[in-house]
């Protein structure tokens, strides 16, 4: 009985061990699904006649904050966190670039989401620990990553702006 004991201890301990190895790269997994599926609520709100809608003559239109969006996430994921991911990162860079229309954008942006989400399943947390230089500074994978969450927010929020002012009452935020 103890034999058995000691087995289901050292597997439990082992389960527990394997997760904590996971733990960051899981959040930033569940972090990414709820930015794809607010950042396609804020996407799906616009009509297509109005995403080239500029408030400024000196801003990005609706949907080239999008795509800018979405490019930033390939670059950061592929140049620097997940460099597993370069080769596809820059082709659909190319896709995100070439996308005109509300539907070519919008899955652009589900590409670029499920591309991210996929290779970081794929990491564990002592990949996100590696260092990298970015704009000549050291920092970790796990630093340009938040990097990125913080890049996309700012953009984001400047669509929910957008939308505001076409007279549109943006979706609720999702965090967590």
């Amino acid at each position: 009985m103890k034999k058995y004991a000691t087995i289901i201890l050292l597997l439990i301990f082992h389960a527990m061990e394997a997760y904590s190895a996971q733990e960051i790269t899981l959040e930033f997994i569940e972090k990414w699904k709820n930015a794809k599926a607010y950042t396609l609520k804020i996407a799906d709100a616009m009509p297509d006649s109005v995403y080239s809608f500029k408030p400024t003559e000196g801003e990005m239109s609706f949907g080239e904050q999008l795509k800018h969006l979405a490019d930033n996430l390939l670059w950061l994921h592929g140049d620097f966190i997940l460099p597993s991911i370069k080769s596809q990162s820059t082709e659909l860079r190319a896709l995100v670039k070439n996308a005109k229309t509300k539907s070519e954008i919008r899955d652009a942006l589900v590409k670029s989401f499920d591309l991210v989400i996929a290779a970081l399943a794929e990491n564990n947390d002592a990949d996100l620990r590696k260092e990298v230089t970015l704009f000549g500074k050291k920092k970790t994978r796990t630093q340009v990553c938040l990097l990125a969450i913080d890049h996309l927010a700012h953009h984001r929020g400047q669509c929910t702006v957008y939308l505001r002012l076409q007279g549109i009452t943006p979706p609720g935020y999702l965090g967590y």
